[in-house]
C-alpha cells in the first residue's frame, strides 16, 4: 500500500526544457563575461553537458546531475580544477536559477493532482539535483510548496541521486515503510534512484528522456501526473 509519493522537480512538476536552457543560457554567457572562458571552451562544455541551440539532448547531464556535480564533471574535462573558480561558478549557476526572468511553469495537471493526493492522505515530497533554495524557489513561484512536506535537495548534506539518501530521510521523517513509497521522475537516474531505494517507480515519457525506451516489465510509464494516479489507482 502507498504511502507516500516522491517526485522529480524539474519535468515532473515544472517544465524542464525551456526553464533550464535559459539558466544555462545565462549561466555560459556570464561565465564568457565575468570569468573570460573561451568561446572555444564554452563550446566544449555545451556539448559534454547535453545543451544544444534549441534544447537538450536525451538524458543530458544537466537533466540529471546538481550544478556541483555538473561543474566538477566540467573541471575535470577542462582541468581547472580551483577550488575558488568552482565557487564562482556555483554561485553563477544559483543566481541564474533565481533570476526573475526564468519561465518557470507548472506541467499540465500537477496542481489538481497534488491537491487530491493531499486530500486522500498520501505524503508527498520532492527528490530533486537542484540546490535547497532554487528547489524552493520554484515550488513557491508555481504555488506548490504548501504540499510538500520534504524538499530533497543539494543541500550540502543530502546525497545526490540515484543514491537513496533523499528517499531514506524522507521515510524516516514521515515514518513508512520503503516499500509504501513510490517515486516519480523523468529520467534513468530516477528509475535508478527507486530501485537503490527499493522503492516502486512510475515514470514520465518524456522526450528527452530514455525512460520511453524501457522495456523492464515492472515499469509504469505515463504521460504525465493526473495519468499516474489513474495507472495506479491512488
Amino acid at each position: 500500500m502507498i504511502k507516500g509519493i516522491l517526485f522529480d522537480k524539474d519535468g515532473i512538476l515544472v517544465e524542464f526544457q525551456t526553464m533550464w536552457h535559459q539558466i544555462m543560457t545565462n549561466v555560459f554567457v556570464r561565465m564568457e563575461a565575468e570569468l573570460d572562458f573561451c568561446q572555444e571552451d564554452i563550446e566544449k562544455l555545451k556539448k559534454i553537458s547535453g545543451y544544444e541551440n534549441e534544447g537538450f539532448t536525451e538524458e543530458s547531464a544537466v537533466q540529471s546531475l546538481s550544478s556541483r556535480e555538473l561543474i566538477k564533471m566540467w573541471s575535470e574535462h577542462l582541468e581547472f580544477e580551483n577550488v575558488h573558480l568552482n565557487e564562482r561558478l556555483f554561485e553563477i549557476f544559483q543566481h541564474s536559477s533565481l533570476e526573475k526572468n526564468i519561465d518557470i511553469r507548472l506541467l499540465k495537471g500537477v496542481e489538481e493532482s497534488l491537491k487530491y493526493l493531499k486530500g486522500k492522505g498520501y505524503v508527498l515530497g520532492v527528490a530533486t539535483a537542484d540546490t535547497k533554495e532554487s528547489a524552493i524557489y520554484n515550488l513557491g513561484k508555481t504555488n506548490i510548496l504548501k504540499y510538500f512536506s520534504f524538499i530533497g535537495s543539494d543541500d550540502g548534506e543530502m546525497l545526490a541521486k540515484p543514491n537513496a539518501d533523499m528517499a531514506n530521510r524522507f521515510c524516516r521523517k514521515e515514518g513508512i515503510k520503503k516499500e509504501e513509497l513510490l517515486i516519480m521522475g523523468d529520467s534513468m537516474v530516477d528509475f535508478q534512484f527507486a530501485k537503490v531505494a527499493q522503492a516502486q517507480f512510475v515514470g514520465l515519457k518524456a522526450e528527452y528522456g530514455e525512460l520511453k525506451n524501457l522495456v523492464e516489465s515492472d515499469i509504469v510509464l505515463v504521460e504525465n501526473m493526473p495519468a499516474m494516479i489513474r495507472e495506479m489507482n491512488l
